[in-house]
């Protein structure tokens, strides 16, 4: 059982961490400024989506290391 818990959680990680470089680039390269009122965003950037992202693989992280704990005892 936390073997396989163990992959979901590997699986799940490395799937966050490509989301979250995904909205990384987009932030950081496809930028568009209004030309009328100077306001700048981001397509395909979506800060709550990345905030939710980078939260959920902290979330993760904790439970994978607690699993491993449990696997090594």
């Amino acid at each position: 059982r936390c073997t396989q818990q163990d992959q979901h959680y590997t699986q799940e990680i490395l799937r966050l961490q490509r989301s979250k470089e995904s909205q990384e680039h987009h932030r950081d390269h496809n930028q568009t400024t209004c030309p009328q009122c100077q306001h700048t965003w981001s397509r395909g950037y979506d800060p709550v989506q990345y905030q939710h992202i980078v939260s959920t693989l902290e979330t993760l992280a904790k439970q994978s290391q607690e699993n491993q704990t449990l696997l090594e005892a």
